[in-house]
């Protein structure tokens, strides 16, 4: 096992990222401000080449190799092991990750991570693809995965923030109150150089999501971060044929920031079976920010729930061929 672990009281040394327009430190930079915070400590293992690190497999199928923190549960809550995928064309798979933080960032696209098993970690995985990489040829954009992985007791799923990625297949028994799976614009950073203002063509269809303390078990929305001059759009992707169930909310979706240059539009929702969740779908537009081109459709919702479609300010939509039972 790799044991990842820092007893001192210095951080961790940092990474250089090359992106599309620049290079930047990871924690330095990327985080300004935000983060570190007093006492942060990051043990990086940085994955700078396309390479595939591969884990044992023993016969019975578990998974013998492992990446070992002390982030979850852990007084000292600011020591985050973390992957970091820092190279175009990296695959991850079979590796089992226990007590880490962020677990995994992958801030290049063309990355698979693939049948992993995440323990008692923090967060899941940080998609954060440059975006000058994934459409360096616009006719033909890079894919990135997030497939066939096991997430069990951890906090939170994996977060994305850029595009063209899928993720399928994936079972999710969280512990946390927020997020199970995110889909977030950061929008326009400047600290470093990197596009995070458009999020699109991204496909989460399979997996399995249960989050019975959770705000959402999927969430959409566009936020600022670390003093970004405006926000940015989600558009163009597809939710189908998942599982979803234990959450306040099964399908949260926000819009906000118009003034500066927010949206969330063209997203198809199709195919899910909800369960026990208090709201099922919930989709609202603030400060006259812009929510429209929703498809929803063919999903089954079985209560209890009290309100299974919630809308407020949302334009050009299409609700059809949906199930309902036990609603009130």
């Amino acid at each position: 096992a790799f044991v990842l672990q820092n007893e001192t009281e210095d951080p961790a040394a940092d990474v250089t990222v090359h992106s599309s327009h620049g290079d930047y430190l990871f924690v330095r930079d990327f985080f300004h401000g935000d983060r570190p915070k007093p006492g942060l400590k990051y043990q990086l293992i940085d994955i700078n080449k396309p390479v595939t690190l591969t884990g044992e497999l023993v016969p019975e199928g578990s998974l013998e190799t492992r990446i070992v923190g002390h982030a979850f549960g852990s007084d000292d809550s600011y020591l985050w092991g973390t992957l970091l995928i820092n190279a175009q064309g990296v695959t991850v798979q079979y590796l089992r990750m226990e007590n880490l933080g962020h677990s995994v960032w992958a801030l290049h696209p063309g990355f698979a991570i693939e049948g992993c098993e995440f323990f008692q970690c923090t967060w899941c995985g940080y998609l954060v693809p440059d975006t000058g990489y994934v459409y360096a040829d616009p006719s033909n954009p890079v894919r990135s995965y997030y497939r066939g992985n096991i997430l069990d007791d951890c906090v939170g799923g994996p977060h994305l923030v850029g595009s063209e990625i899928e993720l399928s297949g994936n079972s999710l028994h969280l512990s946390g109150s927020g997020n199970g799976i995110a889909i977030v614009s950061w929008g326009e950073v400047t600290t470093v150089p990197v596009d995070f203002t458009l999020v699109q063509n991204n496909l989460l269809e399979n997996n399995e999501i249960n989050i019975p303390n959770g705000w959402a078990a999927i969430t959409m929305r566009n936020d600022i971060r670390w003093g970004a001059n405006r926000g940015g759009s989600i558009k163009n992707n597809i939710i189908r044929d998942n599982l979803i169930g234990g959450a306040m909310r099964g399908f949260y979706a926000r819009a906000r920031y118009s003034p500066l240059g927010s949206d969330l539009t063209d997203k198809v929702v199709s195919g899910n079976y909800f369960y026990d969740t208090e709201l099922p779908f919930l989709m609202e537009c603030l400060n006259n920010a812009s929510l429209e081109g929703m498809t929803i459709n063919r999903n089954q919702i079985t209560g209890p729930c009290w309100m299974p479609i919630g809308m407020w300010s949302v334009s050009n939509s299409l609700i059809v061929e949906n199930t309902l039972e036990n609603v009130y």
